[in-house]
């Protein structure tokens, strides 16, 4: 196997379920670990399921249900899609979790705003998340400040 080419297993649902949320926010695998408080070498070789032994192999890497729950928390992914994605026991872990912890911002494509220009704003992916929560904050600002109210 040559260094470009990537073993041909295809990642597991839920791994992908996590991939994608993160992808979405958008947050880096070395963030995402130190959120989640695991190496980002296993982050990436839970969410491709498998990882390269010294020998070029590719074993399945499904996680254990604590790292699973923990990484789903970090990227907004539900119980309810953990579920569906196969993981029960990682799922009743992410409620627990939930429960003695505040939830992380959501998934970018589950942050929705009421008003369909502040929407466009976030919808656009030119700007990184930073500049469009500002760009938002500061249209937020100015509309209460012409409305003679405090910004939210």
């Amino acid at each position: 196997m040559t260094e470009d080419r990537q073993p041909a297993i295809d990642p597991t649902a839920w791994g992908q379920l996590i991939r994608d949320a993160r992808e979405a926010i958008p947050m880096s695998i070395p963030e995402a670990a130190r959120r989640g408080s695991i190496s980002a070498g296993q982050w990436g070789n839970i969410e491709r399921g498998y990882q390269t032994t010294s020998r070029g192999q590719a074993d399945p890497a499904p996680g254990n249900d604590k790292n699973v729950a923990h990484m789903a928390f970090v990227v907004g992914v539900t119980a309810e899609q953990l579920e569906q994605a196969g993981r029960t026991k990682a799922a009743r872990i992410l409620r627990t979790i939930t429960k003695n912890q505040p939830q992380p911002e959501p998934a970018e494509e589950d942050r929705r705003f009421g008003d369909p220009e502040l929407q466009q704003i976030w919808d656009d992916k030119r700007l990184s998340r930073e500049e469009r929560l500002g760009v938002i904050a500061l249209l937020q600002g100015m509309r209460a400040s012409q409305a003679g109210q405090r910004p939210a």
